[in-house]
């Protein structure tokens, strides 16, 4: 059972207006276990940031002051039509990634006809660079992932969880231990991102305590554990 439409939306603009203590305890308790719901409501109040800024510095080239009432009305109506038109970004977000442009080890090929779409790596700097239509776009593998940064460091299950190794935020030059103990025995997964969100490593965890090693290229990494249903944690570590 996930939030409301409507309860989403009231969350998001409690973060944007800092007044989360007047939302009900029980939507505050469910994002606290909920990733998706958590991951909708921040990215709802990141695009409702960037409404308020713009329509801030429109208001201030006009020289025009709008009505309040119009103002919550517009900025409600918006906030609507972008939470229902915003599974379908992620969704095509989601294809995109994985038809070429998002595929981990894939690099430019030039021949005669012209520049083949794929991504490049240059370790001596931890840049990539993104080929598409012809036209070379620079980006670094330390870049962060908005959706993940606000829900690192911490355990988002009820169960007892301990981890151990990495620590959150750890600098490393390569060589990664992963370590965590469990309360109870269960099928969990460990899976390591890159900072495209794109899954580069994955292991199932099938004991109440485990612990392997793996090595990483240069850049930012996110990690989780999870079950099949549940965020347990969510954790990062960079390689230099």
């Amino acid at each position: 059972m996930h939030l409301t439409e409507l309860d989403i939306i009231r969350y998001a603009e409690a973060l944007t207006e800092r007044r989360t203590e007047a939302l009900p305890a029980s939507v505050l308790d469910h994002c606290e276990e909920c990733l998706e719901c958590k991951r909708e409501v921040l990215q709802l109040a990141s695009v409702i940031r960037e409404i308020d800024k713009k329509t801030a510095a429109s208001k201030k080239v006009a020289g025009q002051i709008f009505p309040a009432k119009s103002y919550v009305a517009y900025f409600k109506a918006a906030s609507v039509v972008i939470l229902l038109f915003l599974p379908l970004y992620l969704i095509f977000s989601s294809i995109n990634a994985l038809s070429g442009t998002g595929k981990t080890g894939q690099f430019a090929v030039k021949n005669g006809s012209g520049t083949s779409t794929g991504v490049g790596s240059d370790r001596s700097n931890g840049k990539q660079h993104l080929i598409s239509s012809g036209k070379v776009h620079e980006y670094s593998v330390y870049d962060p992932l908005p959706q993940y940064e606000p829900l690192c460091g911490e355990v988002y299950r009820s169960e007892n969880a301990e981890i151990i190794s990495p620590v959150n935020g750890i600098v490393s030059d390569g060589r990664i231990k992963f370590r965590a103990k469990f309360s109870n025995s269960g099928s969990r997964f460990l899976k390591v991102y890159n900072n495209r969100d794109i899954l580069v490593y994955s292991v199932t965890l099938d004991t109440t305590e485990f612990e392997t090693s793996k090595d990483f290229q240069k850049g930012l990494f996110y990690w989780k554990i999870e079950t099949e249903r549940d965020l347990i944690y969510l954790g990062k570590f960079t390689v230099r």
